[in-house]
């Protein structure tokens, strides 16, 4: 059998909230006592609480001391944190700088040595006396080193 909605008064609804609200009992318990569904109850709680702010506490001029503390804390900390950045930053780009710098080395490296070998074995159409001589370039001596590379990472020949 179907049950017929009740309507409430808007006094009712609003002693009801002020009860939970006083008492701080929960919601459940009290709808019970007055034989409402807990939903209900609780949405004319949050209704309640909506329409009726409760007033921000004044902080005390400790409590103000406190905050002012906390946010220079918090200046300071912010401050760290950007130095800290950039720090990171301009390590990863030297580091980042000194590895081309290697890597350019080993090439270099690596080019003479495949060179000075290719250079021994006898040219298949060039007689003896006349095999050509390869020159070993030097990668540090390029003009865009200077552009990859720091100056001061750059080798002076």
């Amino acid at each position: 059998m179907a049950r017929m909605k009740r309507k409430f008064s808007p006094q009712f609804k609003a002693e009801a909230a002020q009860f939970v609200i006083e008492t701080g009992r929960p919601t459940a318990e009290i709808a019970r006592e007055l034989e409402i569904n807990e939903g209900t109850l609780g949405n004319w709680v949050n209704e309640w609480k909506q329409s009726n702010p409760e007033p921000e506490k004044a902080l005390t001029p400790v409590e103000r001391a406190r905050v002012a503390e906390m946010e220079d804390e918090i200046r300071r900390l912010w401050m760290e944190n950007e130095f800290l950045d950039n720090a990171a930053a301009e390590t990863f780009f030297a580091t980042k700088a000194r590895a081309r710098f290697a890597v350019a080395e080993y090439i270099e490296v690596f080019y003479n040595r495949a060179h000075a070998l290719i250079d021994r074995l006898p040219h298949p159409r060039a007689s003896p006396q006349r095999l050509p001589q390869r020159r070993t370039r030097s990668l540090m001596t390029r003009r865009n080193q200077s552009r990859d590379c720091p100056e001061s990472l750059t080798r002076i020949s």
